[in-house]
């Protein structure tokens, strides 16, 4: 059997993403209503309330760009390839209701929350028992890993996997990389890795940025190696 398992897709952790990514994103419609609005302010204070408003509806495109995407690349990648779709949400914080979730879906409680961490940020009460979400998911010979974040959570559940022997393969599109994979002209919604870094390194001259590129997924062959 097939798994497809997706950390924290909540609201919380969504909008960091939908933030990051909005910023600088712009389409044909935001530039032909807003650029003759904002040539036609006379101070600084009108200016202020319009770039607020522009930011709200850049946001709100944005959003239903990323999780039009978002749910494309799990239908194409994982569901038409017979994945099991699981969902390990954080206890006190549903799924979006901008995920596509089927009724064949399953929903794990990860065994963690939310809670108020310094400066009013929300942070997660702790680590999950990785061992033990391994057992909800379940009996499988393929795993596929996205979610957040993924050097910590995601990389220690795909390392708890591993070591049980599972194939097991994070699935690097489909994490916080979400919102900067998808603004790339060679990314394909339906077959990860999508784009070579390699190749995409070395034709820039940037070969040792490609080094540095894979230093943090040396000897962690649940990442994906071979590009």
């Amino acid at each position: 059997m097939k798994k497809f398992a997706f950390l924290f897709p909540d609201k919380h952790h969504f909008d960091i993403m939908i933030e990051w990514g909005s910023y600088g994103w712009e389409n044909y419609y935001l530039k032909k209503k807003w650029n003759p609005l904002f040539a036609s302010i006379k101070t600084e204070e009108e200016r202020e309330i319009l770039k607020q408003e522009f930011i709200g509806e850049r946001n709100l495109q944005y959003s239903s760009y990323f999780f039009n995407m978002l749910n494309k690349c799990i239908k194409e990648r994982y569901r038409k390839k017979d994945f099991e779709v699981n969902w390990i949400s954080l206890d006190n914080e549903p799924v979006s209701s901008n995920i596509e979730i089927l009724s064949e879906d399953k929903i794990i409680l990860s065994g963690v929350d939310f809670k108020w961490g310094p400066k009013k940020k929300k942070t997660l009460s702790g680590y999950p028992d990785f061992s033990l979400l391994v057992d909800k998911i379940g009996d499988c010979e393929h795993l596929r890993i996205g979610g957040h974040v993924i050097w910590d959570c995601v990389s220690k559940l795909a390392k708890e996997a591993h070591e049980r022997r599972l194939d097991v393969l994070v699935d690097e599109d489909l994490t916080d990389f979400f919102q900067s994979r998808i603004s790339e002209p060679l990314f394909k919604i339906d077959v990860y890795p999508s784009i070579n870094f390699k190749k995409w390194y070395t034709q820039r001259g940037m070969v040792s940025h490609f080094e540095e590129f894979m230093n943090p997924r040396k000897d962690k062959p649940w990442f994906y190696q071979n590009y």
